[in-house]
């Protein structure tokens, strides 16, 4: 049920905010994954519905942005993830 409302809220939040909230997100799992919460990906996949999509998508994105994708040179302008 809260799952539902979330999504409800997040699909009538402008792009810029679905942006912070993938980037809020990617945070929490720079912090928990995956000693503290190791079934992140499995807990995000049962979801339904295009906001859900859009919202993984957008994580998965920061996350390859955040930690996969370090060793690439980026400017700051490109280079849209929060450092810790």
């Amino acid at each position: 049920m809260m799952a539902s409302f979330c999504l409800s809220v997040y699909v009538s939040l402008s792009h810029c905010v679905h942006l912070q909230v993938a980037q809020l997100i990617v945070l929490v799992f720079l912090w928990e994954y995956p000693s503290e919460w190791p079934t992140f990906f499995a807990d995000l996949l049962p979801l339904e519905g295009l906001a859900v999509m859009d919202v993984f998508l957008r994580v998965l994105t920061a996350i390859d942005e955040c930690v996969v994708d370090r060793d690439m040179p980026r400017t700051p302008v490109r280079h849209g993830c929060m450092h810790m």
